[in-house]
């Protein structure tokens, strides 16, 4: 776990000098770590008043290369919530999503409140607010101003400091 915060650039403090990786990581394992790691510096508008215990709904497709890795992170803290991964096969069903995991199968239709749209850099098209792709052997995230401002979403600048592009 030590390393994939390394990888992930959110712990640099947890890597001792020099540390070398172990055996090649699975990407989609890493790249749901680095986003559980950027939910962790992310401010949804109304999360002020959400009751302890709430489940932040992270919504993907099951279809989806991201659900095995996903489901890793079932009741993982967010702050006062835990993650629910939720399986979404129809872009309609993604109102209730506070994260949705966009691929070629499920984007949402519209905007729909405060939601942080994930995409993968291979399926990166219309809109995203993180997008995480594999550049040489290393995993790296985007991040898109406007689509987080979008959903009304804030992000830490420790967050922006550290992803490879951010956008306005």
């Amino acid at each position: 776990m030590r390393w994939l915060l390394c990888m992930a650039g959110l712990g640099w403090a947890l890597c001792p000098a020099g540390a070398a990786p172990p055996s090649p990581v699975d990407e989609w394992p890493l790249k749901a770590a680095i986003a559980y790691n950027l939910l962790l510096f992310t401010q949804w508008p109304d999360e002020d008043r959400w009751p302890a215990g709430a489940p932040l709904v992270w919504c993907v497709d099951p279809g989806s290369p991201w659900w095995p890795a996903l489901q890793g992170l079932q009741e993982r803290p967010v702050r006062h919530a835990r993650v629910a991964v939720r399986a979404v096969s129809r872009s309609a069903d993604t109102a209730a999503c506070q994260v949705v995991q966009l691929d070629a199968g499920l984007r949402p239709a519209s905007r729909q409140g405060a939601q942080l749209l994930i995409a993968d850099g291979r399926d990166a098209t219309g809109p995203w607010a993180v997008r995480l792709a594999v550049h040489g052997d290393r995993v790296v995230f985007d991040i898109d101003l406007t689509g987080l401002r979008a959903g009304g979403l804030q992000i830490s600048s420790k967050a922006l400091r550290l992803a490879r592009e951010v956008r306005e």
